[in-house]
């Protein structure tokens, strides 16, 4: 007796590039707000968060694509170091909107 398939194998990587999409969507967003404030270190700091945007984006569908319709173990995380830079990405997209929302 074998046991029933009870989830479709391309779902998981669906979830991950819609959630990654939505990311990139808000991170687009906060760039576009940036770029809407008159001093020119805000416009400058919205192209570089709008720059990250696309690139998210770009790799998110990448990687939709490169992994859809096959087991995702293994590939996560081809990129050594990746989590680390997304991290300190992060980190210094939000001290950058920090820096911003303190000097408006």
């Amino acid at each position: 007796m074998t046991p029933e398939r009870v989830a479709d194998p391309g779902l998981q990587p669906e979830r991950t590039f819609l959630a990654w999409q939505r990311t990139a969507l808000a991170i687009g967003v906060n760039g576009a707000l940036l770029c809407r404030n008159a001093t020119v270190f805000s416009v400058l700091f919205g192209i570089v968060t709008l720059a990250v945007a696309v690139v998210l984006a770009w790799a998110a569908h990448r990687r939709y694509h490169s992994t859809r319709g096959r087991p995702v173990s293994g590939i996560l995380l081809r990129i050594p170091g990746a989590a680390a830079l997304s991290t300190a990405l992060c980190v210094c997209l939000g001290v950058g909107v920090v820096a911003v929302a303190l000097t408006s």
